[in-house]
């Protein structure tokens, strides 16, 4: 079973690591300068909660999921099944599950056979299963729904700051399931694109003085009329 570690090069919105702190908002009036307390963090390790990665970068995601998988309907029979596949959470931060796409790979290959595909992810902590309909009628893919699926709790089993853990809640598996119209006869093997999105979820932080807090932008003072 083919293994992948998603981690900075896929899925966020910019690149870099921002060494963090937050710190009260100060206006110099009269004065020509001003001090500016400068915190960096160099080998920044996103399975640490501490670890002083900007919050709600890219930089937080570090998940391990199986990449090769199948799907399979045995002939005289209906019901489309699957074996299960792991999705593991190694971040510092909680992170969101959502599906990006789901499209198929040949034009060649028949799918009109199938009436109904779903992707089925369940919370290994928490024992909840989430469904997503990857067909909205017989032959026809639907557009996802990019909603979250779920949460992943961080590496130690929280989701909030300051949170209780939870056993597991990192860890999540997920299978297909579906129908074909009838039972078959004949074998044909389709082929299909799942791509998975992945969101670091950001803590809030509510004391100034905390040094992993996220930077603030200064509010401009206001110009003179």
């Amino acid at each position: 079973m083919k293994k992948i570690v998603l981690s900075t090069l896929m899925l966020g919105a910019s690149i870099g690591v921002s060494s963090v702190a937050l710190a009260a908002n100060q206006n110099f009036n009269g004065q020509d300068n001003a001090n500016i307390v400068v915190n960096g963090t160099l080998g920044a390790d996103n399975t640490k909660a501490t670890a002083g990665i900007d919050e709600g970068e890219k930089d937080w995601i570090d998940v391990s999921l199986d990449t090769a998988t199948i799907f399979y309907n045995k002939a005289g029979k209906t019901d489309i099944t699957s074996p299960q596949y792991n999705i593991e959470n190694k971040s510092g931060r909680p992170v969101e599950v959502a599906v990006g796409s789901f499209s198929h790979k040949d034009g060649s290959d028949p799918i009109t056979d199938i009436k109904s595909l779903k992707l089925n992810v369940t919370n290994t902590g928490s024992n909840q299963t989430v469904g997503s309909d990857l067909f909205s009628a017989p032959g026809t893919i639907k557009d996802p729904n990019t909603d979250a699926l779920l949460t992943l709790a961080n590496d130690d089993g929280v989701t909030d700051k300051g949170g209780v853990a939870v056993a597991n809640s990192n860890k999540a598996t997920y299978n297909f399931s579906g129908e074909v119209n009838s039972a078959l006869s004949t074998m044909s093997k389709p082929s299909f694109n799942l791509n998975l999105k992945f969101k670091a979820v950001p803590w809030a932080y509510d004391e100034p003085s905390d040094p992993n807090a996220p930077a603030t932008t200064p509010t401009p003072a206001p110009s003179n009329p």
